[in-house]
């Protein structure tokens, strides 16, 4: 009978451990979503200079390429690549007003880890100049 009792001991132990290297090999190998800010866009408005610089965080590697892979900015408005940090400028004088949805990409460097990929919908709001 005790022996019975010591085997089962054994493999609820082995389960336990077995759970609990699973779960911590899922938090180390599984990186963070890369994350936006600012989460929301500033109102712009037409004919109005505008710029807002949108920086990723929760990456592991440097940003390798930010892109639009969805939508489009408005008309007199460009996206560019900040040198030497994980940000991206969007300005330019808008020339029409609306509500311009766009999907923002980025992916990240892979060194011993494949790459980061991450993506952020907004809305840039653009209104009616004077």
């Amino acid at each position: 009978m005790q022996n019975v009792v010591k085997h089962n001991r054994w493999i609820v132990i082995s389960a336990a451990a077995l759970a609990l290297l699973a779960t911590l090999s899922c938090q180390i190998l599984t990186p963070p979503s890369i994350g936006f800010t600012p989460n929301a866009m500033p109102t712009a408005k037409v004919g109005t200079y505008y710029f807002v610089i949108i920086k990723i965080a929760n990456n592991k590697t440097p940003a390798g390429e930010f892109s639009i892979t969805q939508g489009s900015l408005p008309k007199g408005v460009s996206l560019q690549r900040l040198a030497g940090q994980d940000a991206v400028l969007i300005s330019g004088t808008p020339q029409i007003p609306g509500s311009f949805h766009f999907v923002l990409s980025v992916w990240c460097y892979g060194t011993n880890n494949s790459g980061q990929t991450g993506t952020k919908d907004y809305i840039l709001p653009v209104s009616a100049g004077e």
